[in-house]
């Protein structure tokens, strides 16, 4: 069970500094920081496990999500 293919997540609009990308993305930092941890969803009540690969300019891949 799995679905392959890219997924957007955020699309914000704000100045390219890095404390405004931190704060605009802090909450999906934080989301993908849980999932990571426990490596897993839950769907139908049954674990499935996830690998989660990040993607984007250099400003957002270089914030500190991990």
């Amino acid at each position: 069970m799995f679905n392959l293919g890219t997924h957007s997540v955020a699309a914000i609009k704000t100045s390219e500094e890095y404390s405004s990308l931190r704060e605009s993305l802090k909450n999906i930092a934080k989301d993908v920081n849980e999932l990571t941890k426990d490596g897993y969803i839950t769907v139908d009540g049954e674990k499935v496990p996830i690998k989660i690969l990040l993607g984007g300019d250099y400003k957002v891949c270089s914030l500190e999500v991990f």
